[in-house]
């Protein structure tokens, strides 16, 4: 077995894609969402593993704007089970730590999901311990049933709110100011292991508005008088009729009434409009209120992934 490790390159996706889903059953990873997930870091860097020429595995280590700090980094990895248990791994796992030690890193964080019992291993026995856990859920939006609802964007319209999509604001001269200020304002309240770190201009409008799954239309924004006081997102999926559900939330002066309901109610009867008939999300176990509406609204909770910390 001749193994070599390389640079991504961009004909690798496919094969990449392949290797994931093998690797990680009931995953849906295409050569579009990689190539998507990795246009949308703010630093990066991915390998390849190549047996004898095929593709068998990669893995990589990035920042999320987001969450950014200097020297703390995110890694991923997978390798196609066909050549796990030939030190493949490994040899990808201290690619990614040497590259990430060059840069002073201090931690590095990466995730499997809990039935993944190998890679749980694998990684526990390399010095990652858990540090939390987070679920995708995932909403039959053809079957959803308004019915119920019905009332809450009227209570809240009552009440003074306008719930708006985002190109009606955009004649707005300060629109992507306004749009960041709120969410990097509603981004510090949603838990997590680091805290948050505000987008700047720059980085919103690249690694934001940037992403090839950024829809303005699938912003929803709820506003009294002409304040900017909360946010429902929607972003294009990798499958035809599926999107994905983003930041939902309010400023905390307007929580519990019913206004971070009433915008994904609008969201969502926007998106079935749209000939959408799934939308998944993603939510940290913590993060109890926002479970709780979703699980309101029958999102079902696919099995957990645990986030690992590795500390130098």
């Amino acid at each position: 077995m001749t193994l070599r490790i390389r640079p991504v390159r961009p004909d690798d996706y496919e094969s990449l894609a392949a290797c994931n889903r093998l690797a990680m059953p009931g995953t849906d990873d295409t050569a579009g969402s990689l190539r998507q997930f990795d246009g949308n870091t703010y630093a990066f860097a991915r390998w390849v593993a190549e047996v004898d020429g095929r593709v068998v595995g990669s893995a990589c280590w990035y920042q999320w704007p987001s969450r950014l700090h200097p020297q703390k980094f995110w890694m991923e990895g997978s390798v196609h089970p066909d050549f796990q248990r030939r030190g493949i791994g490994e040899t990808l796992l201290t690619q990614v730590l040497d590259a990430v030690r060059q840069k002073g890193a201090i931690s590095v964080r990466t995730y499997t999901r809990e039935d993944y019992a190998g890679a749980l291993r694998f990684l526990e026995k390399r010095g990652f311990a858990e540090a939390k856990r987070t679920w995708v859920s995932e909403l039959d939006l053809a079957r959803f049933d308004f019915a119920p609802f019905a009332g809450y964007a009227k209570r809240v319209e009552a009440a003074g709110i306008r719930l708006v999509q985002l190109p009606e604001l955009q004649s707005t001269p300060d629109w992507q100011h306004r749009l960041r200020t709120l969410y990097n304002a509603l981004q510090a309240d949603v838990p997590d292991i680091d805290p948050a770190f505000p987008l700047t201009a720059e980085m919103f409008r690249e690694n934001y508005m940037g992403r090839t799954s950024y829809m303005p239309e699938g912003h929803f924004i709820a506003l009294e008088g002409d304040r900017w006081i909360g946010l429902s997102t929607l972003w294009k999926g990798t499958e035809p009729g599926q999107m994905n559900v983003g930041l939902t939330g309010v400023l905390p002066e307007y929580r519990r009434r019913g206004i971070a309901l009433a915008l994904k109610l609008r969201a969502m009867a926007w998106a079935r409009g749209q000939g959408v008939t799934r939308l998944r999300t993603n939510n940290d176990s913590v993060n109890r209120p926002i479970l709780a509406l979703n699980e309101r609204l029958g999102f079902v909770k696919e099995p957990a992934w645990v986030h690992l910390v590795r500390a130098f």
